[in-house]
């Protein structure tokens, strides 16, 4: 149990940009979704990085996951993607 929790916490640590321990590639998506304030999709992150962690999918596929989120999120909420576009000019 604390092997599980220790890991969901290297995981928000990440999100939230306070451990740096994935790539550039990997950070740059969590620091995407922290800018648009989704949380609600931390479930299933921590899943995700669960079977990145394991070694049962590469970085490609979590990077394709992650961007799928992203992109997914930033097209269903307005708000959030008019937020994120004017952030990163």
């Amino acid at each position: 149990m604390l092997t599980a929790l220790r890991g969901t916490l290297k995981y928000y640590g990440a999100f939230i940009g306070e451990i740096e321990c994935y790539s550039a590639r990997v950070t740059k998506y969590l620091n995407a979704f922290n800018m648009i304030k989704q949380t609600t999709v931390l479930p299933l992150l921590f899943r995700v990085f669960d079977d990145y962690e394991a070694g049962n999918i590469d970085e490609n596929t979590l990077c394709s996951v992650l961007e799928f989120l992203l992109t997914y999120f930033v097209r269903t909420f307005p708000m959030m993607k008019e937020r994120f576009v004017n952030q990163s000019r």
